[in-house]
């Protein structure tokens, strides 16, 4: 959803908060569904084969939840002003959805500090979370959204070490890598570009 998602930010009016709350709508419909199925109140059940690893809806009211409320909230929050939502969405969707994918097919050797995790996983979150937050962050430069301008050199080190914060983030032995991947890319993008 979000990789797709976040470059339909242009659509919408730039630096307006209704626009914005209309374009996180989209997200948070999904997230609203996610909830009444994960608690029985909805049965869809395409949606738990779909969505979840265990197949219990329950699953629903954790990762997927939490997917598309950080969507929601990026949205919101950051929108076109910044880096930090379009390289956070980057980072989450594309670095570690590559993260999950590497590590289930190539993942033998195991992190030392997190031994559910793995080193492929993590080379792959880095790898496709910058490859993504590159591609992304310099699309919406190219448009001319930011609130300031953001040099070529800065918003590709800013992608860099926000797809390793993410990458990091993603190798610790916590649960809601939805939650902490983005949060860490998010404080680490506003840390460099300074909004």
């Amino acid at each position: 959803m979000g990789g797709t998602y976040v470059l339909h930010w242009v659509l919408f009016s730039q630096g307006s908060l209704p626009a914005r709350v209309l374009c996180a709508a989209v997200p948070f419909a999904a997230t609203l569904v996610f909830a009444l199925v994960g608690l029985g109140l909805l049965p869809l059940d395409v949606l738990v084969k779909t969505a979840t690893r265990s197949g219990r809806r329950e699953e629903l009211l954790s990762g997927p939840l939490l997917y598309g409320l950080v969507h929601s909230l990026l949205t919101v929050v950051f929108f076109t002003a910044s880096p930090a939502g379009v390289i956070a969405v980057a980072v989450l969707c594309w670095g570690d959805g590559a993260a999950e994918l590497a590590g289930r097919t190539y993942g033998v050797a195991r992190l030392p500090h997190s031994p559910g995790k793995t080193w492929a996983g993590s080379a792959a979150c880095l790898a496709a979370g910058l490859v993504f937050s590159l591609a992304y962050s310099f699309f919406f430069r190219h448009l001319s959204t930011f609130d300031r301008p953001v040099g070529a050199g800065e918003l590709a080190a800013g992608c860099a070490l926000c797809a390793a914060a993410g990458a990091l983030a993603e190798s610790l032995p916590l649960d809601g890598d939805n939650l902490w991947v983005p949060l860490a890319t998010v404080v680490t993008s506003v840390w460099w570009f300074g909004f």
